[in-house]
Formats: C-alpha cells, sequence, structure tokens
C-alpha cells in the first residue's frame, strides 16, 4: 500500500464579489468581539445583547482533592471499616495485657508472699523450743527493750 488511490474530485475556485456595505452610523461606538477563525470582528454596540457584557455568575466553588470523586456514603462506610479495625487493635491489646497479667499476677502474688513473711525491720524473733511459744523483740533507740506476745510455756 505504498499510494492510495486519489478518489477526490478538484475544487473549482469560485470568486466572491463583493456586495454594498452598510457603514455603521459615524456616532456609534464599536465593539470588537472575537470571531472566526480566531480573529476580532467589529460589531456595533446596539446589536449586541444586553447581557453580553455582564459578567457571567461565579461557579461554585469545587470541592477540592480527592473528596470530590468520592462519594460520601462510601467514605462512611470506609470509617466505619477503619472504626472496626481500630477497635479490634485496641481489644487485641486488652486480651494480650491480660494474658500477660496472668504471668506477672502469679510472680507478684509469690513477691507478696515472700515479702510478708519477711520479719519487719527492728524486728527479731527469739523462737523457743516448744511449739507455738514465741518472742518478739522490739530494740528502740532508747534504753527500752518492749516484749510483746510472751508465751513461754
Amino acid at each position: 500500500m505504498d499510494r492510495l488511490p486519489d478518489t477526490t474530485t478538484p475544487l473549482t475556485p469560485t470568486t466572491i464579489t463583493p456586495g454594498p456595505l452598510d457603514p455603521a452610523p459615524a456616532g456609534e461606538p464599536m465593539v470588537w468581539v472575537p470571531g472566526p477563525g480566531n480573529g476580532f470582528v467589529a460589531v456595533p454596540r446596539s446589536l449586541l445583547p444586553a447581557d453580553y457584557f455582564t459578567p457571567p455568575a461565579p461557579a461554585p466553588p469545587a470541592r477540592g482533592g480527592i473528596a470530590a470523586s468520592i462519594d460520601p456514603r462510601a467514605q462512611v462506610l470506609a470509617a466505619g471499616g477503619l472504626g472496626i479495625g481500630a477497635a479490634g487493635w485496641g481489644l487485641g491489646q486488652i486480651l494480650s495485657a491480660m494474658a500477660g497479667l496472668g504471668t506477672a499476677g502469679l510472680a507478684a502474688l509469690a513477691l507478696a508472699a515472700v515479702v510478708a513473711r519477711m520479719p519487719r525491720p527492728g524486728t527479731t524473733t527469739a523462737d523457743n523450743t516448744s511449739p507455738g511459744a514465741s518472742t518478739e523483740i522490739h530494740v528502740h533507740r532508747g534504753a527500752r527493750v518492749k516484749a510483746r506476745n510472751l508465751n513461754i510455756r
């Protein structure tokens, strides 16, 4: 297909004869308006429509960004999905903390039991050989010695 056959008919040149021109009245102002072929044409101001010189009403402000192309109902559904996902993540955090609390709770109870069995500072216990007989002696800074729970048998 080097060359397609020529199926067009040649145009014959036409001659345009200018007709009579009606000049605009000398006192009427002329206005240049856009015309054919990206040019401008002079038109008498009286021939233009009345609203030609009034600016068009401003267009409503466009919703900017990507939000203009997303359906509002779809936005609500997506936000709900994100909310459910965040709630699920929070529930997972709580459950994992509770699972760790089981191990840490047992360790805390064991530590509390050890601390409860330790004698208080400044207290010594003298254990007598008989069962149930014990004496707690509190040593104070003064010369006093206070004995409590004397169960000597």
